[in-house]
């Protein structure tokens, strides 16, 4: 079943309305829903499988048994076994590895010390490991041992760049809702079911790649129904337990700190991504090694938050987004609204500039604090080491043909193409004002050019300068191939600027396309006897050079060339190339002779996705009886 996100709006809105009314009966209806997915993969299990214990019984017992009569049982069970030998390891599978530096009591005291104080705090069992990884996050992870049969194993991971953002308090704020999600308050089936959300789509992803080619018939359509489902079914009950570990946190923790701790992760954070990362990586242009202490220079800013007040747009941008059915976190405002603040005021923001104590140094001491950061360095150059001086040689040979195409624009010598390379270029180095500057040039010559619309339109909105807008809806309507990737960029655009009607609209758009999308591949995947056909409507030019081309192939007898009527983007022509081949009785032909003729003619036609190639062996099909009614659809005829 496919959803679009209409649909899975629209069932969400109805889940929560029902879950507000009848809170026991939703639970009771998603265990159900779970309990459906492990009863239909038990069953189809044993049922599969039951041949095959039936002869290995057969086996242990030494029965006599008729030789056809252990063939057929055989064969029966022979999609049992493989039913099961595609599904047991990934119902089975361990969690994906889970990468980090392992943190010891013995070495950290205080961090365990306050771990300790928040799991009797929150309820919490024993925390398998604690690592510290180089993300800008903290979470809590239960690895199952036994795939969605569960057995879990718990992990607390630590970003180091968050954990040197945030004060003690602040930072405790944060693991309280983390640990929330493993608390004694959440009741044991909330629990399992929000472990069996995460556990399921990995477990469906490592069955796929295992039945990779051959899908199995019994399991395959299940899940494509079921997976979809029972995630937005269960959706609801998910943000309920987000809700419900930020109460406990302010119940912890304080509201102001909860706020702050939430704020604060929104500017540092938007600082590291866009502001940070982006400029150290830009330094490829004048430097052939990457810098050596980059998690140093990062952690050096975070340990400073006053450096940060140019971040505040990405607090500005977090605020104003919406509540949406993406990601089941509320957003920001929801979520500050919940510890008791309607609106952010100077003096909560201000708290966010000001690190009284940074619990990286308090609670993992300055020493290990810097070994820490020189590891993270060090492992990061080393991964980026072979791309970077890749890059640069890329951006030094960028540079070298700027200055060229540069110094014949001073003559006047540039031609439309060597404009749009120029300015493209541009945007290779991050020139975009320069790249603007050539764009505008070209759309003064050519209004029309959907690549200059499309490449302007992505870079004014990048600016936040809403005149890109028209330039995308500019570049989608001229190019169908355009529309999927605009009303994306769109929809984003929209949602992150918190316009929830405009985001509505172009997700609608988004989200009707697809399905003509899905609709025109269908429609243009089948070639058959019933479908309409017309005249191809090429110039003659064209049609004499395929003509040439398929006269290179001995094997072609003739050849026609028509269209199929479409229903579905009806503006791109789908041709269909009819080609009955030589054969005879007297000479033995290989099984794949149509197809080995159709790849050859393929690949010298250069033939594009809208082109359908048809072999066969004798005039008689249907198809090609059917195309030679279409006027002046024979294209080649050999005697």
């Amino acid at each position: 079943m496919l959803w679009n996100t209409a649909q899975f709006d629209s069932l969400i809105e109805r889940t929560e309305k029902f879950a507000r009314k009848h809170p026991n009966l939703y639970r009771l209806q998603v265990a159900l829903f779970a309990l459906l997915g492990y009863g239909y993969l038990l069953f189809m299990l044993v049922f599969l499988l039951s041949p095959a214990i039936l002869v290995l019984g057969l086996v242990i017992l030494k029965q006599p048994f008729n030789i056809w009569a252990w063939f057929y049982v055989i064969i029966i069970s022979f999609p049992g076994v493989q039913f099961a030998i595609g599904t047991l390891p990934a119902l089975l599978r361990n969690s994906s590895p889970i990468y980090g530096k392992c943190l010891s009591r013995s070495q950290f005291p205080k961090l365990f010390s306050l771990i300790d104080e928040l799991q009797v705090k929150v309820k919490v069992t024993s925390l398998k490991k604690v690592l510290l990884t180089a993300e800008f996050n903290a979470s809590v992870i239960q690895a199952p041992r036994l795939g969605i049969f569960g057995w879990y194993d718990n992990y607390l991971i630590l970003g180091l760049p968050l954990v040197a953002s945030l004060s003690c308090d602040e930072l405790k704020a944060v693991l309280i809702h983390e640990l929330a999600h493993l608390s004694g308050n959440h009741s044991q089936f909330d629990r399992w079911i929000y472990l069996l959300r995460q556990t399921l789509a990995d477990t469906v992803k490592h069955m796929q790649q295992i039945n990779e080619g051959h899908p199995s018939i019994f399991i395959t359509p299940f899940v494509k129904w079921y997976i979809p489902f029972f995630n937005a079914y269960s959706f609801v009950l998910a943000r309920i337990n987000e809700y419900d570990a930020d109460k406990c946190a302010l119940k912890l923790a304080g509201s102001e700190t909860c706020a702050v701790s939430l704020i604060k992760m929104q500017l540092t954070g938007g600082f590291a991504l866009h502001t940070f990362w982006p400029n150290l990586y830009q330094q490829v242009e004048h430097k052939s090694q990457p810098p050596a202490d980059a998690y140093t220079k990062l952690l050096t800013v975070l340990f400073q938050p006053n450096n940060l007040q140019e971040s505040y747009k990405f607090l500005k941008q977090a605020l104003a987004r919406k509540t949406n059915n993406i990601d089941t976190h509320p957003c920001l405002n929801e979520r500050l609204k919940i510890l008791g603040f309607t609106s952010v005021s100077q003096e909560l923001l201000s708290h966010c500039f000001v690190l009284k104590e940074n619990a990286a140094e308090v609670l993992l001491g300055k020493q290990a604090l810097q070994e820490f950061t020189l590891d993270l360095d060090k492992v990061w150059k080393q991964q980026v080491e072979s791309s970077w001086r890749q890059r640069y040689a890329v951006v030094q040979e960028v540079l070298q043909e700027i200055k060229i195409l540069e110094e014949k624009e001073t003559q006047d010598n540039l031609s439309l193409e060597d404009i749009w390379k120029l300015a493209n270029l541009s945007l290779e180095v991050n020139k975009e004002e320069l790249a603007m500057q050539r764009l505008h040039h070209l759309l003064i010559m050519d209004s029309d050019n959907v690549s200059v619309h499309y490449l302007l339109g992505q870079i004014l909105l990048k600016q936040d300068n809403l005149d890109g807008v028209q330039h995308l809806e500019t570049a989608l309507s001229q190019d169908v191939s355009l529309t999927n990737r605009c009303l994306q960029i769109l929809y984003e655009l929209f949602w992150q600027r918190g316009e929830v009607e405009k985001s509505n609209y172009y997700r609608d758009r988004l989200d009707a396309f697809n399905e003509q999308l899905s609709k025109a591949k269908k429609e243009r995947s089948i070639v058959s006897h019933q479908d309409t056909f017309c005249q191809h409507g090429l110039e003659k030019t064209e049609t004499r050079k395929i003509r040439t081309l398929i006269s290179q192939c001995p094997q072609v007898k003739k050849a026609f060339l028509v269209q199929k009527v479409i229903n579905h983007f009806s503006n791109i022509p789908f041709f269909i190339l009819g080609i009955v081949r030589h054969s005879s009785f007297l000479r033995l032909e290989s099984s794949d002779a149509d197809l080995e003729l159709t790849t050859i003619l393929k690949n010298k036609l250069q033939i594009q996705p809208n082109w359908e190639i048809i072999v066969v062996a004798n005039g008689n099909s249907k198809v090609i009886k059917k195309m030679q009614k279409i006027k002046q659809s024979l294209i080649y005829y050999k005697q």
